[in-house]
């Protein structure tokens, strides 16, 4: 169920809302049970099938977490291993069992056939939250939660399928403030969801469009052409992306719960490592806390940090997706980030102008593998640099809502609208209430226009 989608905004929210609203109201704790509901009627409509394993992967893992609270000894540490492999291999069999079976065909010249199995939408996001619950378990930071608290936790439909990916500490604790009704939060959250709405619809949707059709015949598209088709595709995939994280923000907001920021001006990055500072930060934060932390030493070599950012790279590169293209993707994004971490390090003078044009354009080529097979982005990259002949046909029929598009993302970098400062600087006045009128009446009528979210096949 999309968020921009009619029966999302139509029935959906509303119902949800006013319900919660009425138990808000009287300060009853059965505000909390709805929205536990709620968000499990928001998954159900994804599927049945992939309603009833989500609520077994989720019930094992809470039954996991309370086992290894409890546990002691060795015994502990031996649950905590079983039961994260036991969710990895989850993961692994939805995302990447396709895909090993095409390693091993490769490698032992084989013909196995693929199975038919099905991606569970999200699975990548709750598994993380999953196994961040069972190490903090381990290290005795879960508190006993109750199976209310914990259901909440993973399955809250805000930041469900897409994120941002959150952290037990964030969440909880606020579920079990007293509900209460805040008309500041409920004002700005429904500018953020418009806001998002948006950001998908004018500017997310057209640009991933124009870069499919670039991308679909690189050999006969101009240089200039798949330039334009890269650089949409970078700036789509960040607006794809935190538009979904705008209107989860906003959506959260509305019931008094704040989530994370994923993003905070990617495009102003002068290195690698400032880039994915500032990218999917609350994907970020994980590898970090889960990943890197597990390898990295301190007081050993710096080789072991840079040990350490690459192996949580491959990591990321394998999360995202199953293919070489990935793996690659991960490696080379981990030898910018040793680079630009090195820079840091040494403060090794660099011009901030010339490091933005280069990690702009680091980011764009890298978007290039990051969509398309190993073999089809060595084309790209070779007809990309190709300028004979006639580098710049083709650019002309990108149409008017590509146009608005560019044009509305350049208004959206330059006056730096993300979740955070429009929270920060949202006060419910005449100015602003018009504006939000104005953006409901724009995705009212694009709703039908309206494409599923990049990150969805993650």
């Amino acid at each position: 169920m999309l968020f921009s989608r009619p029966e999302f905004l139509v029935l959906f929210l509303p119902i949800c809302y006013i319900v919660w609203a009425c138990f808000a109201a009287r300060k009853s704790k059965l505000a909390t049970n709805w929205l536990v509901f709620c968000s499990l009627v928001f998954m159900a409509c994804t599927g049945i099938k992939q309603f009833f394993l989500f609520c077994a992967i989720v019930l094992i893992n809470y039954v996991s977490g309370r086992i290894i609270h409890a546990g002691k000894g060795p015994w502990r540490k031996a649950a905590v291993v079983f039961f994260i492999v036991f969710d990895v291999l989850y993961l692994g069999y939805f995302k990447y069992t396709n895909f090993l079976i095409d390693i091993v065909n490769y490698v032992f010249h084989n013909d196995l056939i693929h199975y038919s199995i099905f991606l569970p939408i999200g699975i990548s996001f709750y598994s993380f939250q999953e196994i961040a619950y069972l190490v903090d378990s381990y290290r005795g930071e879960t508190e006993g939660y109750s199976l209310r608290d914990y259901l909440m936790f993973i399955s809250f439909f805000p930041q469900l399928i897409v994120g941002p990916i959150v952290h037990h500490k964030e969440i909880i604790p606020q579920l079990r403030e007293e509900a209460h009704i805040d008309f500041r939060n409920a004002y700005s959250g429904l500018f953020l969801i418009l806001l998002g709405a948006i950001k998908k619809t004018l500017v997310a949707d057209p640009l991933t469009n124009l870069a499919v059709d670039m991308f679909a015949s690189p050999l006969t598209a101009s240089s200039g052409a798949l330039w334009l088709g890269t650089l949409s595709y970078t700036v789509s995939y960040y607006f794809d992306l935190s538009s979904y994280a705008d209107m989860a923000i906003g959506l959260a907001l509305l019931f008094n719960i704040k989530l994370p920021y994923n993003f905070h001006y990617p495009f102003r990055a002068w290195n690698m490592a400032d880039f994915w500072r500032r990218w999917h930060i609350t994907l970020s934060r994980f590898l970090n806390d889960y990943i890197f932390r597990s390898v990295y030493r301190k007081g050993n070599k710096c080789r072991n940090y840079y040990f350490a950012v690459m192996v949580t790279f491959l990591v990321s590169g394998i999360w995202h997706g199953a293919g070489f293209n990935f793996i690659l993707w991960g490696v080379l994004n981990g030898v910018l980030v040793c680079i630009g971490s090195y820079i840091e390090h040494k403060e090794i003078n660099v011009n901030k102008k010339i490091g933005w044009l280069v990690t702009i354009a680091c980011v764009a080529l890298l978007r290039v593998l990051f969509v398309n097979t190993i073999s089809d982005s060595l084309v790209i990259y070779k007809k990309l640099f190709d300028i004979s002949p006639s580098p710049f046909s083709g650019i002309h029929t990108f149409g008017l809502r590509v146009a608005i598009g560019w044009a509305l993302a350049f208004f959206f970098l330059i006056f730096k609208l993300e979740a955070p400062e429009v929270m920060e600087k949202m006060k419910p006045t005449v100015l602003n209430t018009l504006i939000g009128v104005f953006m409901a009446i724009i995705v009212a009528l694009s709703m039908g226009y309206t494409k599923t979210f990049l990150y969805f096949q993650f």
